[in-house]
């Protein structure tokens, strides 16, 4: 867990490094994140890991690059994406959309999913994590009634480079 506490902050570092303090973060830079804090989720990776992309088909792409790759004690099993709701469970849901960012909040919290976003203003309504820039750096934030909400298990080492509200 060290090791991956060690390469999710210098891909977060790096990341950061290449962006002007007023850009979005990179696709390639997003899914790196959703994949990494993923591995800190103890629900979210105690089996094969399926990752459900709203409105954000760039994430979606990158994200299917990294299809078989380790997250934490498991693996990136699939990626998929849509306009809508998932129609089963996945581990990970993630948006960037504001217009359904409560849909997803709710549906993360009902049925105990990681919700993700790009998008820190969505943090207030109910999505768990969220990445951003501060300063020029990569920022992790993690919705700390969101997560009790949704029941997420995380590992106190995430919390050494993630900020809580």
């Amino acid at each position: 867990m060290k090791r991956l506490l060690t390469i999710l902050v210098l891909v977060a570092g790096f990341g950061a490094a290449l962006q002007p303090a007023y850009a979005q973060l990179s696709p390639g830079l997003v899914a790196a994140l959703i994949v990494k804090v993923t591995a800190f989720e103890r629900n979210a990776n105690s089996s094969d890991v399926t990752v459900y992309v709203v409105n954000a088909p760039n994430i979606a792409a990158e994200l299917k690059k990294s299809v078989g790759s380790s997250v934490g004690g498991a693996r990136l099993a699939s990626v998929n994406s849509g306009s809508s709701l998932p129609s089963s469970k996945p581990s990970v849901i993630f948006v960037n959309d504001a217009a359904k960012a409560g849909e997803v909040a709710s549906y993360a919290q009902k049925n105990n999913v990681l919700s993700m976003t790009d998008d820190e203003s969505l943090l207030g309504k109910g999505i768990a994590v969220g990445f951003g820039l501060a300063g020029g750096k990569t920022k992790i934030t993690i919705n700390m009634s969101a997560s009790s909400a949704a029941s997420l298990n995380w590992n106190g080492a995430i919390f050494k480079i993630a900020s809580r509200i």
